[in-house]
């Protein structure tokens, strides 16, 4: 964030990537103080902060039980609203937790089918030569949290790679298991 945004404000960093900001408010009556100082401080710059984008989150967790109408957020990728979580000793509570957005999850399928998965002359290891580092990429940015929500993305390219298998080789075309025990041959073999 820019050094006339920050200046007076010791808890931003100024090194923060994004212009969008995100502040965590502990106390339910600071909160529209804070807002309206952050307003009047992008007022100052010449800048106004987005009326649909800007809101009060709601941060529930096992702790925090009241109603309150937004309780989730999305921001970079990440959507985050309460979920089930373990503790070191297996107890489940509620935590405000991050993982990948419906959104990014619609754009990585949508990237899937882009891919050339149905053109049958391509070998299985020009496939993961193209698209082992897209793949990676993804699992290095969403793997970090969330990932129950992030396998389902990934049994999509399963999923798509069962349907090239069926069509590369005439012996599995109509056999679906076979294919699945096909690949998982393969992949535990590499």
């Amino acid at each position: 964030m820019p050094m006339h945004l920050t200046s007076g404000w010791r808890h931003i960093s100024q090194t923060t990537p994004s212009v969008d900001s995100l502040m965590m408010v502990l106390c339910i009556v600071k909160v529209r103080q804070k807002r309206q100082a952050l307003s009047r401080r992008f007022e100052s710059c010449g800048l106004e902060l987005h009326p649909t984008k800007t809101k009060v989150v709601y941060c529930k967790d096992s702790n925090r039980k009241e109603k309150e109408d937004v309780t989730n957020f999305t921001f970079l990728g990440y959507t985050f609203h309460p979920r089930k979580a373990k503790g070191w000793k297996g107890a489940e509570f509620t935590s405000f937790l991050p993982a990948i957005s419906q959104e990014a999850q619609k754009r990585i399928r949508q990237e899937i089918r882009k891919w050339k998965l149905k053109l049958h002359h391509i070998g299985l290891e020009e496939i993961a030569k193209e698209y082992n580092p897209i793949i990676q990429g993804w699992l290095n940015y969403y793997g970090k949290n969330g990932r129950k929500i992030l396998r389902k993305v990934l049994e999509y390219i399963n999923l798509h790679l069962v349907l090239w298998t069926k069509g590369k080789f005439k012996k599995l075309k109509r056999k679906k298991m076979r294919a699945i025990n096909f690949l998982e041959r393969i992949t535990s073999v590499a």
